[in-house]
């Protein structure tokens, strides 16, 4: 399935992704079915299904990942982005699609919990970098599920934060094009909204909700939040809406996370 309809203007694109793991993967293959370019980092792993991806992928390293893109996403583990060669993405706009796991990342030398993660992220980028937070609240398997056109009934909801509107406006492009409808989560400071442990974590809504509980903090009562599970997620025992909606109602393959 095709899961984004790229406009005739989109047509052409690329986009670097640095981290060829599940999300990398799953963000390369709905780019490439909405017709883009894709740069993907290779790892020493040389049994990685990146050259399967087609003809319109070029496998190369991090410090050459961002050459003749606009847009690279940071999909690495947390605590390996530092790791990177950061200069090469000055003058870019860079996508944290990254999370922190304390169980992985607790011993990062001076890591400040009570700041969002992806300002921590712009601090240590060039300063002609502009951060967009997108792609880290659902997991692997939900994006590569989820995927849907255009108007499609299911079709679910991305947040997208950041500071600089023009960079926004691009990622929201973007994610409209890997087949999701993007919802504008406001600054980098209020990013971690996406973060671990927030109500969006996780969380399978439809666009309208994504922004009243956004905006209000609490999902609306008896609106559209809850979206059944693919088959997948059911095995995976995932987490996926929180709160309950008459299009979820006594459905038994929707869970709910409760809302404090």
């Amino acid at each position: 399935m095709n899961p984004g309809v790229p406009t005739e203007n989109r047509v052409g694109r690329s986009v670097g992704i640095i981290g060829a793991g599940r999300l990398g993967l799953v963000v390369a293959r709905h780019a490439l079915a909405s017709g883009y370019q894709v740069r993907i980092t290779a790892s020493a792993a040389p049994g990685r299904p990146l050259e399967r991806l087609g003809p319109r992928v070029t496998v190369t390293s991090p410090s050459s990942v961002a050459e003749g893109v606009e847009v690279v996403i940071l999909a690495v583990p947390f605590h390996r982005f530092r790791e990177l060669p950061l200069g090469c993405l000055a003058g870019h706009i860079v996508v944290d699609a990254m999370n922190h796991w304390p169980s992985v990342d607790e011993t990062i030398i001076g890591f400040d919990s009570t700041t969002p993660t992806s300002v921590l992220v712009g601090r240590a980028l060039p300063s002609d970098v502009l951060l967009v937070k997108a792609l880290n609240h659902l997991s692997y398997h939900q994006l590569r599920d989820r995927a849907r056109p255009p108007a499609a009934p299911d079709r679910i909801a991305l947040a997208v934060s950041g500071d600089d509107p023009g960079a926004v406006a691009r990622i929201e492009d973007l994610v409209t094009d890997l087949g999701f409808d993007p919802v504008a989560a406001g600054s980098l400071d209020s990013s971690d909204r996406q973060q671990p442990g927030s109500l969006l974590f996780g969380s399978i809504l439809d666009a309208s909700t994504m922004r009243h509980l956004l905006d209000i903090g609490a999902p609306p009562a008896g609106v559209g939040a809850g979206l059944p599970m693919s088959r997948r997620e059911r095995r995976a025992g995932t987490p996926t809406a929180c709160c309950e909606s008459p299009l979820a109602a006594g459905n038994p393959n929707v869970r709910f996370r409760p809302v404090p």
